[in-house]
């Protein structure tokens, strides 16, 4: 990323706390000495950034500074020359290079940010779309498979718009089911089966607004400026895997602009404790542009079975002005968790916000 400007208070606190087998380059700086070598404590991250002593992390500029030329919206910097930005990718302008336009989305020619595909429609996981005719039908873009022991199975939705689950075989009552719902107040929907067994669950659908309550209270948030999550599946033992797209169905609306416009996952999948396996790559595609505050806050957290390493493009849609809480908790106790790539966070650019890395890998004690 490009973070610049003042340090925020704690802004990195605890991020990498307890990741004692942590070795790679994110765990040094350029001269290979260990961080918590030369910032033994990360509370005093705001005394420590006076310097690009430790601009080894993936995520950290090498200055906080700034300067230099800039391009209107829907070009981008040339080798000194403001070019359109070409198709397939989009540009906000200002310093930003051509982002590549996210899934589930189009980007012609000299866009500033990219399209919605029309509703119903996706790009099947596809990145660099240039026309609208690339966006096909995709009913369901999201798949949770239970454990062997489900015979009920439910998560909420906190977000206006229509959409489709599918409780699969032997499951009672309507199914599939259409929940169209013209507000954003949390809806609990659930699926039941004459047996128990492990069951495939497909949900789509699109929204069209997101809750503007910031009242939400969780397990690891509470409190003022805290959303609710899009859709959250919190505290569900009977998650067993995850696949495809939640970006597809809770995406960015209006290009990210106004209020209902952006979805948060605070706490999606926190205490899915059997959940197994590799987290989607395309888990949010669909979703880009500026954060809001606590956007992905203990999203993972203690999902002690998830494995691998973080897929690279999780969060390449985000870009822009850091939030705060944006990363705090994430993947807190993902002890399975084993590698952390290097844009990780790389379209974040501009003054750091508080506590926004806050806790993020906390106890990943397979991270190496």
């Amino acid at each position: 990323g490009n973070l610049s400007g003042a340090p925020a208070k704690y802004m990195f606190d605890s991020t990498f706390y307890g990741c004692s087998n942590l070795t790679g380059p994110a765990a040094r700086n350029a001269d290979g000495q260990f961080l918590h070598d030369i910032w033994p404590d990360t509370k005093y991250a705001s005394s420590c950034y006076t310097n690009t002593q430790i601009h080894g992390l993936s995520f950290i500029p090498t200055t906080w500074g700034g300067g230099g030329e800039t391009c209107a919206a829907g070009n981008y910097i040339n080798v000194n020359t403001c070019t359109p930005c070409p198709s397939g990718s989009f540009c906000p302008g200002g310093w930003s290079e051509p982002i590549e336009c996210p899934a589930n989305n189009y980007c012609p020619a000299g866009v500033e940010q990219p399209s919605l595909c029309p509703i119903g429609t996706t790009t099947s996981g596809t990145t660099g779309a240039t026309s609208v005719d690339q966006c096909t039908e995709n009913e369901y873009p999201f798949t949770v498979t239970t454990t062997p022991d489900t015979s009920e199975f439910s998560f909420n939705i906190s977000a206006s718009g229509t959409f489709y689950v599918d409780c699969g075989t032997g499951a009672t009552g309507t199914n599939p089911q259409t929940i169209t719902k013209t507000d954003t107040n949390t809806q609990a929907i659930t699926c039941t089966w004459e047996e128990e067994g492990s069951h495939t669950v497909r949900i789509g659908g699109l929204a069209t607004g997101y809750s503007t309550e910031t009242d939400y209270c969780g397990e690891y948030a509470c409190g003022d400026d805290t959303s609710y999550p899009a859709i959250s599946f919190a505290w569900n033992y009977n998650v067993a895997s995850i696949s495809g797209s939640l970006g597809t169905i809770f995406p960015t609306i209006n290009k990210g602009n106004g209020v209902l416009s952006q979805p948060s996952f605070i706490e999606t999948f926190m205490y899915n404790r059997y959940l197994s396996g590799s987290i989607p790559e395309n888990l949010f595609e669909g979703i880009y542009g500026q954060p809001i505050a606590h956007m992905f806050h203990a999203t993972f957290a203690d999902c002690y079975n998830l494995s691998g390493s973080i897929p690279e493009n999780l969060f390449s849609g985000i870009n822009g002005k850091p939030a705060s809480y944006m990363f705090s908790y994430t993947f807190y106790n993902c002890t399975g968790l084993t590698s952390i790539p290097a844009g990780l966070f790389s379209g974040i650019n501009g003054a750091p916000a508080s506590y926004m890395f806050y806790q993020t890998f906390y106890n990943c004690t397979g991270l190496t």
